[in-house]
């Protein structure tokens, strides 16, 4: 507890002393990433592609509202591969020095995963419908 709260002066002094940059209201923010990972094992590999992309407005000095859209894809081996696909807002207050600009922020993410597992999916797609179609057969 005594660390965070001799980390908060810190922080609080130094910002009180230093010559705050602005950025002005009416500026636009656009930035993002873009990640690709190969790694080879004895018994596999596994293969990691990223895409975010984050875009925001200044509606006020440094106060930033955005929207953020994200992709991953991982594969490990043949068997298991995942697609993750997500967004959200987050907002940024900036403060800092002349060429520094942390930032307090808040952000919300919504994402939606789907995982396929070697064979196992399609053998949980072909019950499914082999079930819906005794279902069926039933009620007629």
């Amino acid at each position: 507890m005594k660390k965070i709260i001799v980390v908060f002066l810190f922080t609080f002094i130094t910002n009180s002393f230093a010559q705050e940059t602005i950025l002005p209201k009416g500026t636009a923010k656009l930035g993002g990433v873009i990640a690709f990972s190969h790694n080879s094992f004895k018994k596999g590999f596994n293969t990691i592609f990223r895409f975010s992309l984050g875009a925001g407005y200044f509606f006020i000095n440094n106060l930033c509202t955005c929207l953020s859209l994200d992709y991953t894809y991982n594969s490990s081996d043949e068997y298991m591969t995942t697609n993750s696909y997500g967004f959200g807002p987050f907002v940024r207050y900036y403060f800092g020095l002349d060429k520094l600009m942390p930032f307090w922020g808040i952000s919300y993410s919504y994402s939606q995963v789907k995982i396929r597992w070697g064979s196992i999916m399609m053998m949980v797609k072909l019950l499914f419908w082999i079930i819906i179609l005794d279902r069926l057969d039933q009620t007629t």
